[in-house]
């Protein structure tokens, strides 16, 4: 049975437009546990790993009254959609990256999220890149400010 095991919480202030965890080793896996939300309405989370902005891709499946997707590549991925346009929704998100210090393949990410208004998302994506990741950066997309109290919490995975 896999072990998790608590890194390191962040809550963010107000005016913060980034967070990085760098301070991890020794695990199979890392999960982040999100309560976030980027300050503007509508806009998601995005997030980069060692500080590369080499290839990302992503595909979500999106909810609603008429499901559908997103695909995207960039220098970031996406991994927190924001569907609501109104108003700052806080939701809840599991990202889940395994064997983020494997230096043999590309590596995977898949999540979910989900708020009140935004309904569940479900992404999987990938950085097109086979070095260990040593650091990961969540920011807004658009380079704004991330939600004041924002919450990320990442634990490592200790397999059986």
């Amino acid at each position: 049975m896999a072990t998790w095991v608590p890194i390191n919480t962040q809550t963010i202030g107000s005016g913060i437009t980034s967070v990085v965890f760098n301070s991890f080793s020794g695990y199979t896996d890392l999960i982040f546990i999100l309560s976030a939300s980027p300050a503007n309405a509508g806009n998601s989370i995005y997030a980069r790993f060692n500080n590369d902005a080499g290839t990302y891709a992503w595909i979500q499946l999106l909810p609603a009254t008429t499901p559908s997707s997103n695909t995207g590549t960039g220098t970031y991925m996406k991994i927190v959609n924001n569907l609501d346009t109104s108003s700052v929704v806080y939701d809840a998100s599991q990202i889940w990256i395994p064997n983020y210090s494997n230096a043999s393949y590309f590596k995977q990410v898949l999540s979910y999220s989900g708020g009140v208004n935004s309904g569940p998302v479900w992404t999987s994506a990938a950085w097109a890149n086979t070095n260990a990741i040593t650091s990961i950066t969540f920011t807004d997309e658009s380079g704004g400010s991330l939600g004041s109290g924002s919450t990320f919490t990442l634990f490592g995975i200790l397999a059986a």
